[in-house]
Protein backbone atom coordinates (compact mmCIF):
# COMPACT_ATOMS: atom_id res chain seq x y z
CA UNK A 1 0.00 0.00 0.00
CA UNK A 2 1.14 3.31 -0.57
CA UNK A 3 2.41 5.64 2.12
CA UNK A 4 2.22 8.86 0.12
CA UNK A 5 2.68 11.10 -2.75
CA UNK A 6 5.14 13.37 -3.59
CA UNK A 7 4.58 16.71 -6.25
CA UNK A 8 8.21 17.61 -7.59
CA UNK A 9 8.63 19.52 -10.78
CA UNK A 10 10.51 18.58 -13.99
CA UNK A 11 13.22 20.44 -16.32
CA UNK A 12 10.40 22.33 -17.67
CA UNK A 13 9.18 23.80 -14.52
CA UNK A 14 5.86 21.61 -14.52
CA UNK A 15 4.35 19.54 -12.44
CA UNK A 16 3.88 15.67 -11.67
CA UNK A 17 3.69 13.41 -8.82
CA UNK A 18 5.55 10.09 -7.45
CA UNK A 19 3.57 7.74 -5.65
CA UNK A 20 5.63 6.11 -2.21
CA UNK A 21 5.18 2.72 -0.51
CA UNK A 22 6.01 2.77 3.06
CA UNK A 23 9.28 1.91 3.12
CA UNK A 24 9.92 5.45 1.54
CA UNK A 25 10.96 4.15 -2.59
CA UNK A 26 8.58 5.19 -5.49
CA UNK A 27 6.41 2.73 -6.59
CA UNK A 28 4.38 5.10 -9.39
CA UNK A 29 4.59 8.22 -11.34
CA UNK A 30 2.01 10.41 -13.28
CA UNK A 31 2.67 9.51 -16.95
CA UNK A 32 2.93 13.15 -17.85
CA UNK A 33 3.25 16.33 -16.55
CA UNK A 34 1.13 19.01 -15.87
CA UNK A 35 1.27 22.81 -16.30
CA UNK A 36 -1.05 23.73 -13.15
CA UNK A 37 -0.32 22.05 -9.40
CA UNK A 38 -3.82 22.00 -9.29
CA UNK A 39 -4.34 19.68 -12.62
CA UNK A 40 -1.22 17.34 -10.69
CA UNK A 41 -3.23 17.27 -7.68
CA UNK A 42 -6.50 16.31 -9.47
CA UNK A 43 -4.41 13.60 -11.03
CA UNK A 44 -3.55 12.44 -7.51
CA UNK A 45 -7.25 12.80 -6.59
CA UNK A 46 -8.28 10.21 -9.15
CA UNK A 47 -5.92 8.19 -8.60
CA UNK A 48 -6.42 7.84 -4.87
CA UNK A 49 -10.66 7.61 -5.92
CA UNK A 50 -10.43 4.48 -8.78
CA UNK A 51 -7.25 2.23 -7.59
CA UNK A 52 -8.95 0.70 -4.91
CA UNK A 53 -11.92 -0.72 -7.54
CA UNK A 54 -9.77 -1.09 -10.68
CA UNK A 55 -9.22 -4.09 -12.42
CA UNK A 56 -6.30 -6.11 -12.88
CA UNK A 57 -5.47 -7.47 -16.29
CA UNK A 58 -2.94 -10.47 -16.99
CA UNK A 59 -1.09 -9.22 -20.71
CA UNK A 60 1.36 -11.77 -20.00
CA UNK A 61 0.51 -14.83 -22.26
CA UNK A 62 -0.91 -12.94 -25.16
CA UNK A 63 -4.67 -13.12 -23.80
CA UNK A 64 -5.98 -10.60 -21.50
CA UNK A 65 -6.83 -12.27 -18.06
CA UNK A 66 -8.92 -10.55 -15.65
CA UNK A 67 -6.67 -11.41 -12.07
CA UNK A 68 -9.80 -12.37 -9.39
CA UNK A 69 -9.78 -9.68 -6.68
CA UNK A 70 -8.63 -12.50 -4.01
CA UNK A 71 -5.97 -12.72 -6.02
CA UNK A 72 -4.69 -9.29 -5.45
CA UNK A 73 -5.39 -8.99 -1.67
Amino acid sequence: MASDFDIKQDTKSQYYWVMNAKNGEPIARSSESYVKKSDCIHGIRLVKDIAPTADVWDLTSGTATKLPASDIK
